[in-house]
């Protein structure tokens, strides 16, 4: 045995490195495992999304960031994370719909048999939406019960009706809503505003054993109470760390990319690429883009295909 081994079999950290470093050592050896989005192609990658820290997910519009986001989270909640999905831009619906086309397409066998849905265009039968809004009317005020009661209708009227596409759109839900119940649930928030909404949602989640995951959708629609953009991002991206870091969560934020030039395409993605401040790539453990193929002149291409990249 070597002299730094035969050191080490008599290390013990509370002897020689009391304070900060040694705290440093013991948060490095029991440091949580990652958050394992249950997609393969990025697992592979990542490793996962490291847990008290911050993960930017950057891209294109149009190129799928919350689309990739809403699943993220379905994955979480189908595995008992019971993540939070906190969103500035969409409303609860159309967050919960694409969970639901989601679980639908990676559980066929609920709606076999019956047409397929173009999730893009699903609306309720006007049945439905008379059903639900006198069910609103007898629950108000009680909003568990009324989600219980609207996910047993679902249930039953997409056995009873059947031959449309809408019929499929309710059995996909309904069953969606069982197993996300039966795993342990999942808050997705549309009222969120400002920055201390989050920390407080996230908070109060995570004190009740939930917050696996945590998504802002997306950081240039937070309020800070800074009036610049780029002190918004800046306050922002602080607060987003420590508050990954307090409660021991992954925590997906969002972010849109300035407007880039040909030049700029024909380059690796950049950190300087985030719109508003670079900050938050900065102070993220992980930098995730989404980007839509360019040709070799930089220029944007119409291929319907989308380059997943991690800088390294």
């Amino acid at each position: 045995m070597g002299l730094w081994e035969d050191q080490l079999a008599h290390w013990d950290a509370s002897d020689w490195m009391p304070g900060a470093i040694g705290g440093f050592v013991l948060d490095y050896l029991d440091a949580p495992e990652p958050f394992m989005t249950g997609v393969a192609g990025i697992d592979s990658v990542t490793g996962g999304l490291p847990r008290g820290e911050v993960t930017v997910l950057a891209g294109d519009a149009g190129m799928g960031k919350t689309a990739l986001a809403c699943q993220l989270a379905y994955h979480a909640a189908m595995r008992g994370e019971r993540p939070v999905y906190c969103s500035f831009e969409m409303s609860r619906l159309k967050c919960l719909m694409r969970m639901v086309a989601c679980h639908a397409a990676l559980h066929p066998e609920v709606t076999q048999g019956m047409p397929e849905v173009r999730w893009s265009s699903a609306r309720p039968h006007p049945e439905a939406r008379e059903q639900v809004r006198q069910l609103r009317q007898q629950h108000e005020g009680d909003a568990d019960t009324l989600l219980l009661e609207v996910s047993k209708y679902a249930r039953a009227y997409g056995r009873q009706v059947a031959g449309t596409p809408r019929d499929s759109v309710m059995l996909a839900w309904s069953d969606m809503d069982r197993a996300v119940r039966d795993a342990g649930g999942m808050l997705v928030a549309d009222s969120m505003r400002s920055i201390e909404d989050v920390e407080e949602c996230v908070t109060a989640a995570a004190s009740d054993g939930a917050a696996g995951l945590v998504v802002v959708d997306y950081a240039q629609l937070v309020d800070t109470g800074d009036e610049k953009e780029y002190d918004r991002i800046q306050t922002l991206s602080g607060r987003l760390r420590r508050l990954a870091k307090d409660q021991r969560i992954a925590l997906l934020v969002i972010s849109a990319l300035r407007k880039l030039s040909s030049n700029e395409r024909k380059s690796d993605p950049s950190m300087d690429w985030l719109k508003g401040n670079n900050a938050l790539a900065y102070d993220a453990g992980q930098v995730l883009f989404l980007l839509r193929p360019s040709d070799e002149d930089g220029e944007l291409t119409d291929v319907r295909d989308v380059d997943f990249m991690v800088p390294l």
